[in-house]
């Protein structure tokens, strides 16, 4: 089984005020499978079985299909956890990534850079970056497989439609009963576990074009306090070409000049 490990920098889109959490609690939301978006999302019916033959005996016991199917869910995907990572924050696709998840560019984005994995790590119960696999078929992608197949559970994790393709996802994914019980809470009857986070690992944070200036003050003071600081950027718009640019806020350098000089 080829595990397609993502090496390099992602970035986690989010509220600002998520963000402030994050940093204070220094933890990380994951979220079970079902509970996203994507109505296909770890949905029982990806699951591979003889869905023609069951529905063709039991046509008018829809019942029976859903208990079939959410047996399958509890037993293959109920105890993967998923927090979602872009592979970037400023290319065009990323105008609709900052719109969904990032507070309508009121938000944020943060950078962490993964280092590259092997077999191993996966099997050790670790949180793991996979790139996302996008397919036309999610049919012919569960048709090809079957209950004894090596990548059942990742397939089930990491497959998307391709509609979803502007979102280059990355995912940090866990799989509960393997990992360290020490390193994460249980919140919201389960459909959410907070994992714990070292925000020395956040490279960089990027504002949106619509952010409050005394909001990021609030979030850089945050990491102050927490004795860690990444780069602190912000984008704009340039009104000639109309295209969304980055610059740094010059903050992390000002901070740095303050406490030499103290």
């Amino acid at each position: 089984m080829r595990i397609p490990f993502f090496k390099g920098s992602a970035y986690k889109f989010c509220s600002i005020e998520t963000l402030n959490l994050i940093i204070e609690h220094e933890k990380l939301r994951f979220t079970r499978g079902d509970q996203f978006n994507d109505p296909y999302e770890a949905n029982p019916y990806l699951v591979p079985t003889e869905w023609s033959k069951i529905v063709r005996e039991d046509k008018s016991n829809t019942d029976v299909v859903k208990a079939i199917a959410n047996e399958a869910f509890i037993r293959l995907s109920s105890k993967i956890y998923i927090t979602c990572f872009s592979k970037s924050y400023i290319d065009k696709t990323s105008k609709l990534m900052w719109s969904h998840y990032g507070n309508s560019h009121k938000g944020a984005c943060f950078e962490i850079e993964f280092p590259e994995l092997t077999q191993k790590n996966y099997a050790g119960g670790d949180p793991v970056p996979i790139e996302i696999t996008y397919c036309s078929s999610l049919r012919k992608e569960r048709d090809s497989r079957n209950m004894e197949s090596d990548d059942l559970p990742l397939y089930l994790a990491t497959y998307k439609s391709d509609v979803w393709e502007y979102e280059q996802e990355i995912r940090l994914v866990i799989h509960k009963e393997g990992f360290d019980s020490k390193k994460f809470n249980e919140v919201n009857d389960g459909k959410n576990i907070d994992v714990v986070l070292n925000i020395n690992e956040i490279k960089k944070v990027v504002f949106g074009i619509k952010s409050d200036p005394n909001e990021i003050m609030e979030t850089v003071k945050l990491f102050c306090d927490k004795g860690h600081l990444p780069n602190f950027h912000r984008l704009d718009i340039n009104p000639i070409t109309l295209e969304t640019y980055e610059y740094d806020l010059g903050l992390k350098d000002e901070i740095l000049k303050y406490n030499a000089e103290k």
